[in-house]
């Protein structure tokens, strides 16, 4: 499994993310959020960790207008790693 995210993650870095999916998922998420809003129990639970984090939540709109495809390359590029990838592998009834 750690190989293939891996194989996966320089692929991306190689040919780039697929226009069409990164538009779908990235509309997804959006309406993800939006539909989070009507959840009372969501909307305090985001609103603290976006206090903790320096941000302010409301903002999301904007903030999701400015990620770009190159942004999420970027960061697969950057973050996809040898380095900063690992695997836990949890057997059931297995004592540790």
């Amino acid at each position: 499994m750690r190989d293939a995210v891996l194989a996966e993650g320089a692929r991306i870095a190689r040919e780039g993310v697929d226009e069409g999916l990164f538009r779908r998922l990235k509309k997804g998420v959006y309406g993800a959020k939006v539909r989070g809003l009507n959840s009372f129990e969501n909307v305090c639970i985001e609103l603290a960790q976006a206090h903790f984090a320096g941000v302010e939540y409301l903002t999301f709109p904007e903030v999701f207008d400015g990620i770009s495809k190159a942004d999420v390359e970027d960061c697969i590029r950057r973050w996809v790693t040898p380095e900063r990838c690992g695997l836990a592998v949890v057997r059931p009834g297995e004592e540790a």
